[in-house]
């Protein structure tokens, strides 16, 4: 079903491992910083899509909105979040999380087919994450976060700039991920094709984004598809 592709990119959190109740265990281990979260809640959800020429101005509108949330200064919130979220991030995925048990050997069997493998986060730090999930980094060939782009999911040129890096045309792609407004309407505006990852779900079946229809599947599903 799957195999005709050259070239996967997955989505990390709540594609590759199971991330309900992330927001309640990030505010548990930094109650002092309530607002602070909320504030990254609020300008990820304001930027979503938008292309800024570069990660400084990203970084600029994104700290500017957040603080405003948080009712902080730009500068210290922006000290919060570089010093100290990125840490509460990773230490909440290593004490209350691990990745999906198949995924090393889905990544392992797409890598002997020859294709390659990104992994795509719109959060930052992915190689500490994955390493937290005990998803080793180098099981992959490639792993980029949104906000190095200076644009968050579903903007399309980090989809075209990460099929660059792998050597393939967008219709050559396969985008994995467990949110349509972000990770399928992000492989629709690039041109590439896309899987919903959805563990409500008891059987395959379809996903509308934006007019066009993509395969839907658990977790379980997609993996048993590729293993077999």
């Amino acid at each position: 079903m799957f195999s005709k592709y050259k070239a996967y990119i997955f989505d990390l959190d709540g594609t590759l491992y199971d991330n309900r109740k992330m927001g309640f265990n990030l505010v548990r281990r930094d109650l002092l910083h309530i607002t602070y979260i909320k504030g990254e809640r609020v300008a990820r959800s304001k930027l979503r899509g938008i292309e800024f020429p570069s990660k400084e101005d990203f970084y600029k509108r994104f700290f500017a909105e957040a603080a405003a949330v948080a009712g902080v200064s730009v500068e210290k919130y922006s000290s919060w979040y570089t010093n100290k979220y990125k840490h509460v991030l990773t230490r909440t995925l290593k004490n209350s999380y691990k990745g999906h048990s198949e995924a090393l050997d889905v990544f392992k069997k797409l890598r002997e087919s020859g294709a390659k493998v990104s992994v795509y986060s719109d959060y930052c730090g992915v190689e500490a994450r994955m390493t937290a999930l005990q998803l080793p980094p180098e099981s992959v060939d490639f792993a980029f976060d949104a906000e190095e782009f200076g644009a968050l999911k579903p903007a399309a040129s980090p989809f075209l700039k990460i099929a660059e890096k792998m050597g393939q045309s967008p219709e050559n792609i396969l985008v994995i991920g467990d949110r349509t407004v972000t990770d399928g309407k992000g492989a629709k505006l690039a041109g590439m094709d896309f899987v919903h990852i959805n563990d409500k779900l008891s059987q395959t079946t379809q996903v509308d984004v934006d007019g066009k229809n993509y395969p839907a599947m658990t977790w379980k599903q997609f993996a048993t598809e590729i293993l077999k």
